[in-house]
């Protein structure tokens, strides 16, 4: 019969070590700079053609889960 196939070395690895990698002060400002490019960007784009776009961050911010969704109702 057919043989199950190992998903497990299909899936891409992402080392330990990268997740706990720590940008320095002036790399974190050149990606949140670009960054922040893009997403002018989609901004143009999304009022150029009139398109409806839902967009998710994910992280945490001082005010945590409560005051997000305070933010977001206002």
């Amino acid at each position: 019969m057919g043989q199950k196939k190992d998903t497990k070395s299909s899936r891409r690895e992402i080392p330990r070590s990268a997740a706990k990698t720590k940008l320095s002060r002036q790399e974190y400002e050149a990606k949140m700079a670009e960054l922040h490019v893009e997403l002018v960007n989609l901004q143009f784009w999304v009022k150029h053609t009139g398109a409806r776009v839902i967009v998710i961050f994910e992280g945490r911010d001082a005010a945590g889960w409560q005051g997000r969704r305070d933010q977001a109702a206002h």
